[in-house]
């Protein structure tokens, strides 16, 4: 289906901080007690495994946008008639190794992957970020450039353009997902928003990069759709802005469970875009268990994911017992590991974070 990507043996993992990672299979200590644990690895390609045997076909971000654009032949269009499709996103904010077994693990299963990344200036990262683009996935920058620039703009959109042009080094990168920090006052995805001057109320002009138009009018989706900022910078695409998220589902595993929306700060769509599909709001899955016995028992093909097509006899079965057609899922693989005891510290700060987020949105949500 994809161009085939260069065995794992062929591939260098001595660095340090890959030396968990070096035989995808082999066994972890206490194999019974991982075995039952959510969260693991062994789980993960669980996932992968039911949703190839149920019949689902998998796609990358960058793909799936190509195909959606009415004036670029792509052999990914017969996909998307799929009643079946899968796109995996991840948000590499930690623990690039983590990263990189998920990329081995579906590499095993000829699956690609989109991998976002956050950039930091760490031994080891850099090998992981090359590994895993030899692998065949797709890379892309999970930019958190107006928090880290605490709100200014100009500097923010000068870091945008060095961590990007960093990781067009390894691969063609043509996707970007926002970093949600929330701690921050700052939201990520108003870098691309226009900044009003407060006292006369007219739009300041922002601050882009000398690049050529050229790159913008090539994008696929612009020449019939108002180009966006980002386009500026090769940028095809950002899922909060550019996917439906009421005919494509999105599940994340922020908060480490799949039904985090109570600790789920901004990692989901926006108030200008929100999900109204009744059929997507009534969905609700805890466990990747709870996800993977879902996919077995649901009818995606008669269901679908239109509103449109919906029927009443939907909503006889329970929230475990459907899953839609087309869904991005994102994972972010530092919650995701086999050994016990970073298994454990991340289960005990996650939870710890996810009653403070809550605290958060409550207080936010006063103001």
């Amino acid at each position: 289906m994809f161009a085939n990507c260069p065995p794992i043996s062929n591939l260098e993992t001595k660095t340090k901080d890959q030396n968990n990672y070096k035989d995808i299979n082999k066994k972890p200590i206490f194999d019974a007690e991982i075995r039952q644990m959510d969260f693991t690895f062994r789980t993960y390609e669980k996932l992968l495994q039911t949703l190839l045997e149920q019949g689902f076909s998998f796609i990358t971000f960058t793909q799936y946008i190509e195909a959606k654009s009415s004036n670029l032949k792509s052999s990914n269009l017969q996909i998307l008639k799929s009643s079946n499709l899968i796109i995996l996103r991840h948000d590499v904010e930690a623990r690039y190794g983590n990263a990189l077994r998920m990329a081995q693990i579906e590499h095993k299963l000829n699956i690609r992957g989109s991998y976002y990344f956050r950039i930091f200036n760490k031994k080891g990262n850099e090998a992981v970020i090359r590994q895993i683009a030899a692998l065949g996935h797709e890379l892309g920058y999970h930019y958190d450039d107006l928090t880290a620039s605490k709100g200014d703009h100009e500097k923010a959109l000068l870091r945008f353009q060095k961590n990007l042009n960093y990781l067009r080094q390894f691969a063609h990168v043509t996707t970007i997902t926002m970093e949600g920090a929330p701690l921050s006052r700052h939201d990520n995805r108003n870098l691309w928003s226009p900044i009003i001057n407060k006292s006369t109320n007219q739009q300041i002009n922002t601050f882009y990069p000398e690049q050529s138009r050229r790159e913008t009018e090539q994008t696929p989706h612009t020449k019939h759709q108002t180009p966006k900022p980002y386009n500026l910078f090769g940028i095809l695409a950002e899922p909060y802005f550019d996917l439906d998220f009421n005919q494509m589902f999105y599940l994340t595993d922020t908060g480490r469970r799949w039904d985090g929306h109570l600790y789920n700060v901004r990692d989901k769509a926006t108030k200008e875009n929100p999900v109204t599909n009744p059929y997507f709001l009534q969905l609700r899955y805890h466990t990747t268990f709870d996800l993977i016995k879902a996919i077995k028992s649901s009818t995606p093909k008669v269901f679908g994911a239109n509103p449109q097509i919906l029927k009443s006899s939907i909503f006889e079965f329970s929230n475990f017992e459907s899953f839609p057609n087309q869904a991005m899922l994102n994972f972010h693989p530092q919650r995701w590991n086999d050994s016990p005891i970073p298994w454990l510290k991340e289960f005990i700060w996650q939870n710890l974070k996810n009653q403070l987020k809550r605290l958060l949105i409550i207080t936010r949500s006063k103001n």
